[in-house]
């Protein structure tokens, strides 16, 4: 085992280096290094580095590395990091925390996944617990992230949230499309001491209403985890409101059917 490892050619097989491989032109087989693989071609095989690996072309295979992975020109495959993944043109999936790529016809999943010509929507919505939620949603249309926060705008109720989902959409014409959607979000309700954390399924259906702005609605099932014992003043202290029957599902955990209402942008 080298340090470096460089390959001016064409390489197959298994190339291994303490801190970093790199080979001019295309490889095939198997790339472990402790810092950094390079590949000044297409990539057919597998590359694990403990900082990043980059492909000047197409890989086809998978790339593992604990911070950053490029596929310059694309992936078919898996791309897996613990920071950052990019894809020109993603066939196959990308986990780690934020995932882009140009155009996708796979998976990607994290806390942040832009798609550059895929789906991208700015929402405002209101429901039975937040009468004012702001999301944004990006991503692809077999899965998309969703960042969202919210407030209840509402003397002696309010209450903040911030929180993370994801969503697809299934589309049914040109103009219309069922978005179900898993949400869970963190309330704020007078005091950073207790934790309370409301998670929902919607199943949205959307209507495009012209090109850059659509609406929708639908019914949802929330589960609400609260260890909170003390109302603050000025803050909402019912979750959900009165008249909503309520589920006892777990020790200090309920739930019930929601509704949920807004308008999308772009």
């Amino acid at each position: 085992m080298y340090n470096l490892s460089v390959t001016f050619s064409f390489f197959s097989g298994v190339q291994i280096g303490g801190v970093s491989n790199i080979v001019k032109r295309g490889f095939t087989g198997f790339q472990l290094s402790g810092v950094y693989n390079h590949v000044g071609g297409a990539v057919a095989g597998f590359q694990l580095a403990g900082i990043s690996n980059f492909s000047k072309e197409k890989v086809k295979g998978t790339q593992l590395s604990g911070i950053l992975n490029i596929g310059a020109k694309g992936v078919d495959g898996v791309q897996v990091s613990g920071v950052f993944n990019y894809a020109k043109k993603l066939k196959g999936v990308q986990i780690g925390l934020i995932n882009i790529a140009d155009s996708s016809d796979g998976y990607s999943i994290g806390l942040i996944n832009i798609v550059l010509k895929g789906y991208h929507k700015l929402s405002f919505s209101t429901n039975e617990i937040l009468n004012t939620n702001v999301a944004f949603k990006t991503g692809s249309t077999k899965l998309y992230s969703i960042l969202q926060g919210g407030i209840n705008v509402k003397d002696n109720e309010k209450a903040y949230s911030f929180g993370y989902g994801i969503g697809r959409e299934l589309s049914i014409g040109k103009t219309f499309s069922i978005n179900p959607e898993l949400s869970a979000q963190y309330l704020y309700l007078g005091a950073w001491d207790f934790v309370n954390i409301l998670s929902k399924a919607h199943l949205n259906a959307t209507i495009k209403v012209g090109k850059a702005f659509s609406l929708f609605a639908g019914p949802s099932f929330a589960a609400y985890y609260s260890n909170q014992t003390t109302s603050f003043n000025g803050y909402k202290n019912l979750v959900p409101p009165s008249g909503y029957r309520q589920y006892h599902l777990y020790n200090k955990v309920y739930g019930w059917i929601g509704w949920n209402a807004g308008i999308n942008f772009f």
